[in-house]
């Protein structure tokens, strides 16, 4: 039989968790949570930080924006393999971020030293 109760029925809480960090870079952090509709603003409380040991500013925390589609080992097997369009996109971006900052330049230029080197010893 099916345990039912008045836990099972209980609502959860909507509220959001936010960090919020000393302005005196004692790198004291302060959790609270605040409500869904105050998200959108970033929140500054005036708190005791027990590192000065008196009251300071404290600020919210930058909250990174999460993506809204991850990508599955599935996806990336699946857009691979068939070339459609259905997960090709974030793959191809993840790609392009990585080549923008340098993760495959280091393969390519110990790949095509000696081949430039070999061209400038035939133009001489």
């Amino acid at each position: 039989m099916l345990f039912l109760s008045n836990v099972l029925f209980r609502c959860k809480s909507k509220r959001v968790h936010i960090n919020l960090i000393s302005s005196c870079a004692s790198n004291y952090i302060y959790s609270t949570y605040i409500s869904p509709s105050k998200s959108k603003y970033r929140l500054s409380l005036r708190k005791h930080d027990p590192v000065v040991n008196r009251h300071v500013m404290f600020y919210q925390k930058h909250i990174k924006a999460r993506s809204k589609k991850k990508l599955t080992l599935h996806g990336i097997n699946y857009a691979r393999f068939t070339g459609k369009n259905k997960n090709l996109r974030p793959l191809l971006k993840r790609v392009e971020k990585s080549y923008l900052y340098g993760k495959f330049n280091k393969l390519i230029d110990n790949t095509y030293r000696y081949i430039d080197i070999d061209i400038d010893i035939w133009k001489i």
